[in-house]
């Protein structure tokens, strides 16, 4: 058990929304505890396929977030860090709605999706031609035995 990991957990918990900040952190620490204890205890006999499914949602997620957070810097923001309100940051009447932020991420999940699919397709694919492949040799195996 990783208790740094358990304990950023909490700090994230703690940054959902504003009444999640007034909860203690040490009880958003147990509770991340128990989650964790209890998904380790569920998953423990399939931990690979978790783990590998776990990681490319996270890669789908950081991408998304890379590619929003980009554009806005460079496009929006001009590459020029004095576009920034660094006071408004914790201040919700300062900050925008995020309508395109959402669009944005929401486009990115069909992205994911579209992604998901063509990799599942790929992989279907790779397993037919895997399979048209044997039976062309076995054809041609039993051709050469044939002929003997």
């Amino acid at each position: 058990m990783n208790m740094i990991n358990t304990y950023s957990a909490a700090i994230s918990c703690q940054q959902f929304s504003r009444p999640f900040a007034r909860v203690p952190r040490f009880v958003w620490t147990i509770l991340c505890f128990g989650v964790i204890v209890a998904l380790a205890l569920a998953g423990r006999n399939k931990l690979l396929t978790y783990l590998q499914n776990f990681l490319a949602l996270l890669g789908y997620w950081c991408t998304s977030y890379f590619v929003i957070v980009f554009t806005e810097h460079y496009l929006f923001r001009k590459d020029d860090f004095a576009n920034y309100d660094l006071e408004a940051w914790n201040d919700p009447s300062r900050l925008p709605i995020g309508i395109g932020g959402f669009t944005a991420f929401a486009l990115g999940v069909v992205a994911w999706v579209l992604a998901v699919r063509l990799s599942l397709s790929a992989l279907a694919l790779r397993r037919v031609a895997d399979l048209l492949s044997f039976c062309r040799w076995s054809r041609r195996g039993m051709l050469d035995l044939s002929a003997l």
